[in-house]
């Protein structure tokens, strides 16, 4: 092959040498000119500078100041995904609820994916703020992203725009969603069950106090009656192999304990009972007090990141004892952060007592499924007689069933 432009013949050993030689500056110069780029976005990125990807995401145009506005109609269905989710619904009837309201993804397609729902649950620009860097160019020559779990740092940006949830709603539902993926499967050996099954509030919150494996709604057809119960999912599918003794119980029954002991509560609504039922655990004082304190290391370890990254920006090799320094150093930022939010979060609680469950949300006259999914954290069943309830915040209950 002959290259007459650059008078390069390949058949000859010099011009197989030359051409291996320019392929290997052009691959040189590719190389540097995307570091640069990637270095470039990385000191935008320290600053706050960044394109908000509008035309990846809904519910949000870019606004007269420049700065990301909510499309009211838009907000509508990220609220309704959010508000769903919490409620108890899984991925794909949330994915039902959008396509039969006819709601269109951010690529303007009625058709909507469980996958593209959980990317809209787990996006912290729904509740206005914007985490940079969350995937990165391995190597430039095949262009694959991967996720970055911390080889490179990371920037938060909080209150960058107005949140169409509050944070308080995000925070819940990522805690929903560690909830139902740390769910393991009944038998331990073959993981086979550890799907979160949302059609009914007692899916994945009703468990064996034999074996302590999940139960599972069943219809049984006796003489043509038919009786709906749960069963321990080990003695349905290995009988008495794993499980010997765990009882068949009639949700009637369930029903009846759990609205008793829900109505017992809103008897006995103490302020102690309120707080634990709440999760606030940790005196408020203490929150106030340690807000100053973790908001001067915070700066401090900002500072110290600052001034890494800009010392690593003039090394044209790598140097890993500093990126080793500046993951520690991010990771430190991520937690005070946490800390800081989770004593906000407190404190917002405290002085919104509206925000709070009171003896009036649980003054109900029949089964409410959506309160349990609410309140309720665990389920044991004792015996054929007995269950005990473990509401969020850990009260516990002991009820009997009739």
């Amino acid at each position: 092959m002959v290259f007459e432009k650059e008078n390069i013949n390949t058949a000859t050993m010099n011009s197989e040498m030359i051409l291996t030689v320019l392929s290997a500056f052009a691959q040189a110069e590719s190389e540097s000119i995307s570091q640069n780029v990637a270095r470039g976005k990385r000191m935008g990125y320290k600053h706050g500078k960044f394109a908000f990807p509008y035309g990846r995401i809904i519910g949000y145009r870019k606004g007269a100041d420049g700065k990301p506005e909510i499309i009211p109609e838009q907000a509508e269905i990220i609220r309704l995904i959010f508000n769903s989710y919490l409620q108890g619904d899984s991925l794909q009837s949330i994915k039902a609820k959008l396509e039969t309201a006819g709601a269109l993804t951010a690529r303007g397609n009625t058709a909507w994916s469980a996958q593209s729902i959980q990317r809209i649950l787990q996006n912290e620009k729904y509740c206005g703020d914007v985490l940079l860097q969350k995937t990165f160019t391995e190597d430039v020559l095949t262009g694959v992203h991967k996720k970055n779990t911390g080889q490179l740092p990371q920037y938060y940006i909080e209150n960058y725009h107005e949140g169409i949830v509050s944070k308080q709603m995000f925070r819940e539902v990522q805690a929903e969603i560690a909830r139902r993926n740390s769910k393991s499967a009944a038998n331990q050996r073959k993981r086979r069950r550890g799907r979160y099954n949302s059609k009914y509030a007692l899916s994945e919150r009703l468990f064996c106090g034999d074996c302590g494996s999940p139960y599972k709604r069943m219809t049984w057809n006796i003489h043509g009656r038919k009786q709906i119960v749960w069963r321990c999912v080990n003695r349905i599918e290995y009988g008495t192999k794993f499980c010997g003794s765990s009882p068949s119980i009639p949700e009637e029954e369930l029903h009846r304990a759990i609205l008793k002991a829900v109505q017992g509560l809103a008897a006995n609504f103490t302020d102690e009972v309120a707080a634990q039922i709440n999760g606030i655990l940790h005196n408020i004082q203490t929150g106030e007090s340690t807000k100053p304190n973790l908001q001067e290391q915070l700066e401090q370890t900002q500072q110290e990141f600052d001034r890494l990254l800009e010392m690593s920006l003039d090394f044209d090799e790598d140097t890993p004892f500093l990126d080793d320094r500046l993951k520690k150093l991010n990771n430190k930022i991520k937690s005070l952060k946490k800390a800081i939010e989770d004593s906000a979060a407190r404190q917002e609680k405290a002085n919104q007592p509206e925000m709070l469950l009171s003896a009036k949300d649980l003054q109900i006259q029949e089964y409410d499924d959506a309160l349990t999914a609410r309140i309720i954290e665990k389920i044991t069943v004792r015996s054929r007689n007995e269950i005990e309830i473990r509401f969020i915040g850990g009260y516990k209950k002991t009820m009997q069933l009739t």
